[in-house]
């Protein structure tokens, strides 16, 4: 995944990262069976598929918790 597509995830609502993970799971989901029955040849697909739902999915939380998805480092405690 590029900068540029993880700046549109940030970019987006909660409506719209639902509806692009349900979109992704379906993908996966296509693609394992497709895999399963000798279709597929690029597993690799599959990977990057896999990273993307985690993203979407780590956005998700982190906009229903209210914080912010730049990263970065933690805040706590100073040693």
């Amino acid at each position: 995944m590029k900068k540029n597509e993880i700046k549109n995830l940030k970019a987006k609502n909660v409506v719209e990262l639902t509806r692009d993970l349900k979109e992704k799971e379906e993908t996966l989901r296509d693609a394992k069976f497709d895999l399963a029955s000798g279709k597929v040849k690029n597993i690799f697909f599959i990977k990057d598929t896999k990273k993307t739902i985690a993203r979407i999915k780590t956005f998700i939380n982190l906009s229903a918790k209210g914080g912010s998805a730049s990263g970065g480092k933690k805040e706590g405690k100073p040693k």
